[in-house]
């Protein structure tokens, strides 16, 4: 029947475990998606978005991407780029574990002059992100990257 719910319980082994546990790590996902995939369900954009936006790894800037990429929806704080590292990293993280939304950044450059200043340089900030380590985690920060987007948002 479709729409029907099913559960899947699986039992694995403490060396399994573990190695579950570090390939989900790796790709910034739940070990409960890297099941999913691994046995071939895929889950749908939205309840990809949906999933991340009630983990506890978001922000202004990477909720507006989120609502963005969906279509629907309002974000709390409402059209917001990211304003320094920790919440370009909310973004990074948040396109690391769903790629698509990345072409939501260009998309609201296309709408909004504030994240039309730094869409441009996007690929740039990714790079810099990535080597100060800004996909670790939560509250990873970093000085140059902060003064980088502030000379981009403000020709500081």
């Amino acid at each position: 029947m479709s729409g029907e719910m099913h559960t899947l319980t699986v039992s694995l082994d403490e060396a399994t475990h573990a190695a579950l546990l570090s390939v989900a790590q790796a790709r910034g996902q739940a070990p409960s998606d890297v099941i999913r995939a691994a046995l071939g369900f895929t889950p749908s954009l939205e309840a990809r978005i949906v999933g991340w936006l009630s983990a506890d790894d978001t922000g202004a800037s990477s909720e507006c991407l989120a609502y963005a990429t969906l279509g629907h929806g309002r974000p709390r704080y409402g059209v917001v780029e990211p304003a320094d590292s920790a919440d370009l990293g909310r973004c990074l993280r948040l396109i690391h574990r769903i790629p698509e939304v990345r072409a939501t950044v260009d998309l609201l450059a296309a709408q909004h002059a504030s994240w039309a200043r730094l869409a441009p340089y996007w690929d740039e900030l990714t790079a810099m992100g990535h080597a100060a380590g800004l996909l670790s985690g939560p509250g990873a920060w970093d000085r140059a990257v902060s003064a980088r987007m502030r000379q981009l948002r403000w020709g500081s």
